[in-house]
Parts: structure tokens; sequence; C-alpha cells
């Protein structure tokens, strides 16, 4: 069992997503007590760092960040290896509103599931795709029965 320091829920990691539009739109960090210009539109490698600033905004130790940050950006890089298959299934879909995608919940709890239950570091190749999506699915599933009462 990990250290509950450790403990990263899945309802702390979707509201972190849902501001990742904000953050991704920083245009300086701060790193090392000097600030960085980031380019207008930044790459996925840039995220750690994007992530790591917002969490110092939102007061989070330089442990809890240490922890979050590897973790929240795995996700993504793993949503990010498979994204072809995900979007085929319709887990992943242009934003409206917004130039990035919108990644269903469904998808990100399953992935969560994995990289926080698993003990070595979720990559694209630690977890089959078709796993995730059977999980995405029960997850999708039983929201519905939540919802909509027994089936």
């Amino acid at each position: 069992m990990r250290h509950t320091k450790e403990i990263f829920p899945i309802e702390e990691f979707l509201l972190h997503a849902r501001h990742s539009s904000e953050f991704m739109n920083y245009q300086h960090v701060t790193v090392r007590g000097t600030i960085v210009d980031f380019p207008q539109e930044p790459s996925v490698g840039s995220m750690r760092w994007l992530y790591d600033e917002y969490l110092k905004d939102s007061g989070y130790t330089p442990e809890e960040r240490a922890f979050k940050v590897p973790l929240f950006c795995s996700i993504y890089e793993y949503i990010g290896a498979h994204e072809e298959l995900f979007r085929k299934k319709g887990l992943i879909k242009e934003g409206a509103e917004s130039p990035f995608p919108r990644i269903s919940e469904d998808l990100f709890r399953a992935v969560h599931w994995f990289a926080t239950a698993k003990r070595t570091r979720l990559t694209g190749e630690s977890v089959k795709p078709g796993v995730v999506l059977d999980l995405a699915k029960a997850f999708r599933n039983a929201r519905s029965v939540l919802k909509h009462g027994e089936e």
C-alpha cells in the first residue's frame, strides 16, 4: 500500500484535468527562483513544468508535487500513446470551445486507476489499451446505472 501522502484521488485528478486548459496557457513559470517564458503553444513535454507551476500556485508542497506531477503527466502520456484507438472508440473528441481535445471522464478514470494501482510506472507499453478500454466501458456502464437506475 502506498503512503497516504502519495494518494492522488480521482476527484482531485479530474479537477486538475478540468483546469488543464488554464495552466497550459501559462506564459511564465518559476524555475529555481527564475521566471522562464513559455511559448504560446506549449508542447506535451512542457506539461510537467506548467502543471508543477499550477500546483505551486495552488499551495501544494514540493513533496506533493514530486508525486503528482509525474503521475498526472504519465496519464496524459499514456492516453497520447494510444490516442488514435481512443478516438476511434469515441473516448476522445475535438473540444468545441478549446483547442485541446475533450477526453472522456471514463477514460481518465480507467487510466488513473491503472496509474495509481500499479506498482510500476504507467507507460504506453506497460498496460494494454484493450484492458483500459474494458475498464472505461465498465465505468461508463456503472455511471449510467447510477444515473438512470438498474438496467
